[in-house]
């Protein structure tokens, strides 16, 4: 039987490779099959191997550590942070993460959000790095993951809680003050057209 994903499955797909134990990891076209047991066949350019999916397990990986955020090229702040504040104004931040990780480095793949300015997550694939350019003030969480190296994703890996500062007239008591300031030279102005009458 040639192995398909059955309709509406919602299994994951899994790579298989030489570090898996395999000497070559290219594969013949329709050359995987399942046997009756549920072992799956492959034949490779050079040899037949088999794996029993019951027996593949996800590896725990090591945690994910926030290694450096530089914010616009000059402030690196090294880790470990787990807080930082940004000054009023607009930045480029670039916040580089690391997993320390050797068993099977190529199927590692990161993803990473900045809640309160990304909707989603965003795929990261193999890249350890997460830039942002032009973030409004206000309290932002940055969060990245990993896949198990077996496509399957964890909760948020490590976190990292950014506030970025406002201008003095983008806080709330300038505005309020402005509020006040307008209000009162309206009455002002008021009294002075009622005054001449």
């Amino acid at each position: 039987e040639l192995l398909a994903p059955a309709p509406h499955s919602r299994a994951a797909p899994v790579r298989f490779g030489i570090g898996d134990g395999f000497r070559n990891a290219q594969l013949h076209i329709n050359s995987v099959f399942r046997s009756s047991d549920g072992d799956i066949w492959f034949m490779t350019l050079e040899e037949i191997a088999s794996i029993d999916p019951k027996t593949i397990r996800a590896i725990t990986l090591a945690p994910i550590i926030v290694d450096r955020v530089d914010i616009d090229g000059k402030h690196s702040l090294l880790a470990p942070v787990s807080h930082i504040t940004i000054p009023a104004g607009r930045h480029r931040l670039k916040i580089q993460y690391s997993l320390p990780e050797f068993r099977i480095p190529d199927r590692i793949r990161f993803r990473y959000r900045l809640k309160g300015w990304d909707k989603n997550w965003i795929q990261a694939g193999t890249a350890r790095e997460a830039t942002y350019t032009g973030i409004p003030p206000g309290h932002y969480t940055f969060e990245v993951d990993n896949s198990d190296g077996y496509g399957q994703w964890g909760p948020a890996g490590s976190t990292l809680s950014i506030q970025v500062e406002p201008y003095f007239y983008q806080t709330w008591w300038f505005l309020a003050a402005s509020i006040l300031l307008l209000l009162a030279v309206i009455w002002q102005l008021h009294r002075l057209r009622v005054a001449k009458v």
